[in-house]
C-alpha cells in the first residue's frame, strides 16, 4: 500500500485539512491486475478499482488518476502537496523532458 497526504486549503481561509490518497497493492484480477484507489478527507470519499495489464500498470494508472479525481471532488478550495499546486502525480510520460 502507498499513501500520500495532501492539504485541502479552503478558499475562505482557515486551517487546511489533510486529504489522503491511498493505493492498495495490486492484485490479480483474471488475466489482468487491479489496484484500489481511495481518497478520503473531503466532503465525500472516493474508491475505484483501477485495472492494468500487470500490477505496475495498475499502480501507475491509479497514481495518474489522483489529480483528476481530486479536481472533481473539490468544493470551495484547492489541494496542495508540500505547499505547491503540483501534486507530484505525473505519469512517466509527463515527466519525460525529452518529448
Amino acid at each position: 500500500m502507498i499513501t500520500r497526504i495532501f492539504d485541502f486549503v479552503p478558499k475562505e481561509g482557515g486551517s487546511s485539512k489533510p486529504v489522503t490518497a491511498t493505493i492498495e497493492s495490486p492484485v490479480p484480477d483474471g488475466d489482468d491486475w487491479t489496484a484500489v484507489l481511495r481518497i478520503e478527507g473531503l466532503t465525500r470519499s472516493y474508491e475505484k478499482r483501477v485495472p492494468g495489464i500487470d500490477g505496475f500498470q495498475a499502480v501507475l494508472a491509479a497514481v495518474g488518476l489522483v489529480p483528476a479525481v481530486l479536481g472533481t471532488m473539490l468544493e470551495g478550495g484547492s489541494v496542495t502537496w508540500l505547499g505547491n499546486s503540483d501534486l507530484g502525480c505525473r505519469t512517466p510520460r509527463e515527466m519525460d523532458d525529452s518529448r
